[in-house]
């Protein structure tokens, strides 16, 4: 019989040249995805999208221009006839006055056209980078962000979300709260799609866990012997003339039972961790990690546990780099030091006359993450209204419908968390 064999994990995940330096946005930086009207936002800076003449123009530029009255263009026009005598380049940015907005500067940039026959995302990268150094040379804390080319310029909304938020999320700043406003329902959909959960989401969503499930991860993990973390490949031959094995990595029983139980607990999550690998300075290694908020902890356990299903081997390297332990670490101090109530997974019934804006939209997020939606329901209205009981009895007549047991699972976790109801049993 063939024996398999030890060896190394493959680099697939690797990202070379990615920053390890500087400020971790996400221990540093809030980022959040609001439906309204930028002009509005009581920021230290909003962000225009404008053209490279700085004369403004219409739509959300024309909104910033209108509410913030002519000190703005008056100041555009100075700068367009001293130091931007040809225009401001795409990419670049330039801050002035806000006037009578709520903000006290507007930053302005040039967004590129998008060209389906040229890639033009570094300059719209570049178009967040350059704000986010002027923010920072300002001593603006918070920021708005548009949706930067998303609009006239043609950008598809979903490529321009994924850009917006991987650029942000990798920059090094000492801005400490990121709002992405959008008016349009579609580049609000993708931006949430984009953004994924937000820390205080998965937190919530791990604290409504029971203790003593959180207490066999623990116990799986003090078990584990070095010959548990040892990984076998078998394949890679020719089984019988003409059809051939893959090399796939074998896991532990041990392995195998931590895995199953993160995904149990809603360690796993939902949210675009392709993009996250990529910018965040937590992978590969989860250097940084302890002082990171625990859904750093869920979403670098995703990126692994994904990224097994396109590349074998990706659970092996976190065992290999140390990522794996890292994060049943952080997992444990959060429940020994910052579970909201370790004995009893923090369940609970909650007052109905606490539960806030927040709490209805980390259910309906759940809800758009998998684009389920209640027929006839005007969730964001409701929501804006604050009509939370409309919500939660639209949502207990079961709107999401005939979709899979899990997901319907995953909607009714997050119900649970606000203790609102009874839940009910797992189907």
């Amino acid at each position: 019989m063939h024996e398999p064999e030890v060896r190394a994990a493959p680099a697939a995940l690797d990202r070379p040249g990615a920053p390890r330096t500087g400020l971790a946005n996400s221990a540093g930086m809030r980022i959040h995805v609001v439906q309204g009207d930028i002009a509005e936002q009581n920021v230290d800076a909003i962000v225009n999208a404008t053209g490279a003449s700085l004369v403004g123009g219409g739509g959300v530029s024309g909104a910033i221009h209108r509410r913030g009255g002519p000190t703005i263009l008056a100041e555009l026009r100075q700068l367009h006839a001293t130091e931007y005598r040809t225009g401001l380049p795409t990419g670049q940015a330039v801050a002035t006055t806000a006037g009578n907005l709520p903000a006290r500067w507007v930053i302005h940039t040039v967004g590129p056209v998008h060209s389906p026959g040229e890639d033009r995302s570094e300059l719209l990268a570049s178009c967040y980078r350059e704000s986010l150094r002027i923010a920072d040379e300002l001593g603006a804390a918070t920021v708005a962000f548009p949706a930067i080319s998303a609009g006239r310029r043609g950008w598809p909304c979903d490529d321009a979300a994924r850009i917006a938020i991987g650029t942000v999320r990798a920059i090094a700043t000492r801005v400490t709260d990121v709002r992405f406003v959008l008016l349009d329902q579609d580049a609000y959909t993708a931006f949430v799609n984009n953004l994924g959960p937000n820390d205080e989401e998965i937190a919530a969503a791990l604290a409504a866990k029971p203790a003593d499930r959180w207490r066999r991860l623990f116990d799986l993990a003090d078990s584990l012997s070095p010959g548990d973390l040892d990984v076998r490949w078998r394949g890679g031959g020719e089984k019988r003339p003409e059809v051939l094995t893959l090399n796939h990595p074998i896991y532990s029983d041990s392995v195998q039972a931590i895995i199953e139980s993160l995904d149990e607990l809603g360690v796993i999550v939902s949210f675009n961790w392709p993009e996250w690998h990529r910018t965040s300075p937590l992978f590969p290694d989860a250097a940084g990690l302890m002082e990171a908020p625990v859904a750093d902890a869920a979403r670098l356990a995703t990126t692994y546990v994904r990224g097994e299903r396109f590349s074998d081997g990706a659970i092996q390297r976190s065992i290999e780099n140390g990522a794996l332990l890292a994060i049943l670490n952080r997992l444990r101090r959060w429940f020994e030091t910052e579970h909201p109530n370790p004995d009893d997974g923090a369940r609970g019934d909650v007052d109905a006359s606490k539960i806030t804006y927040r709490d209805i939209e980390a259910v309906t997020r759940q809800m758009i993450f998998y684009k389920v939606e209640a027929d006839g329901l005007d969730t964001y209205g409701l929501m804006k209204a604050r009509n939370f009981d409309a919500i939660f009895a639209a949502i207990a007549d079961d709107p999401i419908g005939e979709t899979p047991s899990a997901v319907r699972a995953d909607v009714e976790r997050a119900l649970d968390v606000f203790g609102r109801r009874e839940p009910r049993d797992s189907e």
